[in-house]
């Protein structure tokens, strides 16, 4: 998988990637999405290919930058984009709704803005 080492499958309930922890050569962490069927698909694989050119070229605040996209030996779509430190949305929202409060106003708008800017 191109010049990616992988250490650790990611918890996820993705139906979509399995996440893998992964370095570069230079140990710079990332992310690898192996997709699941059906989108390893060749013909999935043909479409996302416009996309990726997009990602590929995306350098925002708020968009983990793609670094590298290919096909494993089955045929498999692979993502590798930055590794970003931080909480997800699914795990700050799952917080929320586990302590049953609602986010404040000022924590709603603070996560509006920052998707609004991605």
């Amino acid at each position: 998988m191109g010049s990616f080492k992988l250490a650790r499958r990611l918890p996820s309930t993705s139906i979509l990637t399995e996440p893998w922890l992964g370095t570069t050569v230079t140990g710079r962490p990332v992310v690898a999405h192996l997709c699941k069927e059906p989108w390893a698909k060749t013909s999935f694989v043909t479409r996302f290919a416009a996309f990726h050119r997009g990602w590929q070229g995306l350098r925002q605040v708020g968009v983990a930058p793609l670094l590298e996209v290919g096909q494993a030996t089955n045929g498999a779509l692979w993502v590798v984009e930055e590794f970003v430190e931080g909480e997800t949305l699914r795990t700050l929202m799952n917080a929320a709704l586990a302590q049953k409060s609602p986010l404040t106003v000022a924590e709603a708008l603070a996560i509006a803005q920052q998707v609004a800017r991605g």
